[in-house]
């Protein structure tokens, strides 16, 4: 139990990461959920459906999300060959430059977070983070 409690009492952890997260993009008018929604789509073209999905939210709040990107010029909407009643979503140009800045920006972000800490350390976090998300 106490394991439990050490865990959720150091959410303060988490808040204390995205606020540097939030900093760190500010320069460039990102927010940590567009830099998550251009790294997801960077790798692969999803759905809006997919993309609830892997942000754990309903997929009408997807819509207004996915709006403003696409009216900021850094995400375009395709027909699915397979179905055209559904529409992937895809980097433009623009969001592929956008992207890489963000990229940089959170890495070095990392990196400055992450210092303090031996690469042994930063090996067993990183495994234990990936442990806790996937089960």
């Amino acid at each position: 139990m106490q394991a439990t409690a050490g865990l959720f009492s150091n959410w303060q952890f988490f808040g204390h990461l995205r606020q540097r997260l939030v900093a760190a993009l500010a320069p460039i008018g990102v927010q940590p959920r567009d830099f998550l929604l251009l790294s997801i789509v960077r790798e692969q073209a999803r759905s809006q459906r997919e993309l609830a999905a892997v942000c754990a939210l309903d997929p009408s709040s997807m819509v207004p999300v996915v709006d403003a990107l696409e009216q900021r010029g850094w995400i375009e909407r395709r027909r699915d060959p397979h179905d055209r009643r559904v529409h992937l979503i895809t980097l433009s140009t623009e969001g592929k430059r956008v992207h890489t800045r963000a990229l940089r920006l959170a890495q070095k972000m990392e990196a400055a977070q992450m210092q303090r800490l031996s690469e042994t350390e930063r090996v067993q976090l990183a495994e234990l983070l990936r442990k806790l998300v996937n089960g």
